[in-house]
C-alpha cells in the first residue's frame, strides 16, 4: 500500500515537471538570426547556422511579443526594416545585433526614405507599439535614419546614425536622424550617435525631432518620451521638440557643432519641456531655445552665440508657439557666449513670468540682454520676469543689455529693481580649460556655495543630491565638499 501511493506521488510529480516544461516551451521568446552573406530566406531563422538572408524576409514575418530578431554584426543591408507587427507591455519585439565586429549596417544608398520604419507611416491606424531597436549602424538614406509614427514605447539604444540626406534637395521636409513624428509616445531615446545630417549640399538637418510633420498640427501630441544620453553633432539643431508635443524629458545629451540651435522647445499654452543635465557646446547660434513652459535646469552652455534664449512671438504661424512665457531658468553654466541669457520680444509682444534664478553666466559679451522696446523696470514689474540668487562674472567688462545702451551692475540692478540676491564676483570653477562638463566643478572657496536659494531641485548635474551644506549652491554642480564658513572670525585667548 506504501509503495502505491509512493509511485502515485512519483508520477504526480513527475506530470507536474512535464506541464511546466511544455508550458514553458510553448511561452518562450522565440529568437531570430539573419545573415546577408551566409543566410538563407527558406531557412527557419531560429538559429546562426539557419538564418534568413534579407530584411523583406523579416518585414514579411510576423512576430511574438518578447521575440528578439538579431542581425549579424559586419554585415550590410540596402532595404529599410519595416517593423511588422508590435509587441506588449513587457515583451516588446527586440530588434538588435548578434556576433562580432561593427554594428549591423543599414546602407541606403542615397535611395531609402529610412533605414528603419517603426510605425504607421502612412497613419491608417497600423501603429507599430512597444519596439525596441538597438546597436544598429544606419547611413546615406534621404530623410530619416530611424522614423518612428505614430508608436507608443519604442526605444531606441546604442546607435550610430550618420550622412542622413546627402545631396538630396529636398525643401519639403528636414532630414533626421530620428524622428518621433505625430502622436508618438512613452519612446526611450538613449545612448545614441548622430551626425552629419543634411538637407541640401552643405546645410544641415535636425539630429532628433519630436512633433508633427508638418509642424502646425494641432492634433499632434508627441508626449511623455525620454531622450537622454545621446551625442549629437554636425547638424543644423540638435534636437527640436516641436510645438504641441509636451511633457518630454530631455536630459543628459551631448550637443556640440549645431550650424543654428543646440537643443530648440516650445510647448503649448499651459505644459512644456524639462531640459536638463545637457552640455551644449560651440553651436552658431543658441544653446538652448524656448519659447514657453520649459524647465531649464542644470546645463551646461558654452561657446555658442546665447546661452538660452527665451523668445516671444515670432510670426511664424502655430508652428511656433506665440509665447515665451512661464519658463525656468535653474542652476545652469552659461560660459564664453556671445549673450548669457536673452529675452528677446518679437512683433511687439513681450516675454513674461518667466524666472532666472541660481545660474553662473560667466565671460559672456553680454551678460542679459533685452529687447530694446522694454525697459529692465519694466520686465521685472510689468512683465514679472525675475532674476535673483545668480552668479554675473567677467574678467574685464561685466556688462548688461537693454538693447543698445550698455548697463553695468549697478545700473542693471538699480533699474530692474529686484535682482538683488545675485552676486559679481569669479565663481572659481576647479579647471581653467574648460574643456569637459567636469570643469564646472567648483573650488572650495567659490562664493557661489551657499548662495543660491531653493528652486524644488534634488539633484544636480553629475545626480548629487541637493542641497549638500546648509545652503543651495548657484551653478550646475553642488559642492559636496567641506566649504570654509562664510564670514568666520578667528578669536585668539591669550594665557
Amino acid at each position: 500500500m506504501i509503495i502505491k501511493k509512493i509511485k502515485y506521488i512519483v508520477q504526480v510529480m513527475i506530470c507536474s515537471i512535464l506541464t511546466v516544461l511544455v508550458t514553458s516551451s510553448f511561452t518562450l521568446a522565440a529568437t531570430y538570426y539573419v545573415d546577408a552573406t551566409n543566410g538563407n530566406d527558406d531557412n527557419d531563422g531560429l538559429s546562426q547556422s539557419t538564418a534568413w538572408k534579407t530584411i523583406s524576409k523579416v518585414n514579411s514575418s510576423s512576430f511574438e511579443p518578447g521575440n528578439i530578431v538579431l542581425f549579424k554584426r559586419n554585415e550590410t543591408w540596402h532595404e529599410t526594416l519595416i517593423v511588422p507587427n508590435s509587441g506588449e507591455p513587457g515583451k516588446p519585439i527586440t530588434f538588435g545585433s548578434y556576433g562580432e565586429g561593427e554594428k549591423p549596417i543599414i546602407d541606403g544608398k542615397g535611395s531609402l526614405r529610412e533605414g528603419i520604419m517603426a510605425g504607421d507611416n502612412k497613419l491608417e491606424g497600423n501603429e507599430k507599439d512597444y519596439i525596441t531597436i538597438e546597436d544598429f549602424y544606419i547611413k546615406n538614406t534621404i530623410l530619416f535614419g530611424i522614423d518612428g509614427v505614430n508608436t507608443d514605447h519604442l526605444t531606441v539604444r546604442n546607435c550610430l546614425i550618420e550622412n542622413i540626406g546627402p545631396g538630396i534637395k529636398r525643401w519639403d521636409n528636414v532630414a533626421t536622424g530620428i524622428g518621433l513624428i505625430h502622436e508618438t509616445t512613452n519612446a526611450l531615446i538613449e545612448s545614441n550617435i548622430i551626425h552629419d545630417i543634411f538637407i541640401w549640399d552643405d546645410m544641415k538637418g535636425e539630429g532628433i525631432y519630436i512633433g508633427a510633420c508638418p509642424p502646425d498640427n494641432p492634433h499632434a501630441e508627441a508626449n511623455n518620451n525620454t531622450v537622454r544620453n545621446n551625442e549629437i553633432y554636425n547638424v543644423n539643431v540638435g534636437m527640436t521638440v516641436k510645438v504641441y508635443a509636451v511633457k518630454n524629458i530631455i536630459e543628459g545629451n551631448y550637443v556640440h557643432h549645431a550650424d543654428n540651435q543646440g537643443i530648440r522647445v516650445t510647448g503649448s499654452e499651459e505644459e512644456g519641456n524639462i531640459v536638463r543635465y545637457n552640455f551644449v557646446t560651440d553651436c552658431q547660434w543658441e544653446g538652448i531655445e524656448t519659447f514657453n513652459w520649459a524647465n531649464i535646469s542644470y546645463n551646461i552652455v558654452k561657446n555658442c552665440f546665447a546661452g538660452v534664449i527665451i523668445i516671444g512671438p515670432t510670426g511664424q504661424g502655430t508652428g511656433w508657439m506665440d509665447a515665451g512665457d512661464d519658463n525656468v531658468v535653474y542652476n545652469n553654466v552659461f560660459y564664453n557666449n556671445v549673450v548669457g541669457i536673452s529675452l528677446y520680444n518679437a512683433n511687439g509682444t513681450i516675454t513674461s513670468d518667466n524666472i532666472i534664478k541660481n545660474n553662473i553666466i560667466s565671460e559672456c559679451y553680454a551678460t542679459i540682454l533685452f529687447d530694446e522696446n522694454i525697459t529692465a523696470k519694466q520686465h521685472s514689474t510689468d512683465y514679472r520676469n525675475i532674476f535673483n540668487y545668480n552668479s554675473y562674472f567677467h574678467s574685464s567688462n561685466l556688462m548688461f543689455r537693454n538693447g543698445l545702451p550698455e548697463l553695468d551692475f549697478g545700473q542693471w540692478s538699480a533699474l530692474h529693481g529686484g535682482d538683488n540676491y545675485s552676486i559679481t564676483i569669479d565663481p572659481q570653477f576647479i579647471s581653467s580649460s574648460f574643456q569637459k562638463d567636469e570643469d564646472f566643478k567648483l573650488q572650495s572657496t567659490s562664493p557661489c556655495i551657499n548662495a543660491g536659494t531653493d528652486v524644488g531641485l534634488t539633484q544636480d548635474f553629475s545626480g548629487n543630491p541637493v542641497p549638500q551644506g546648509h545652503g543651495f549652491d548657484i551653478g550646475a554642480y553642488e559642492y559636496n565638499g567641506l566649504a570654509p564658513p562664510k564670514n568666520l572670525r578667528i578669536i585668539y585667548h591669550s594665557k
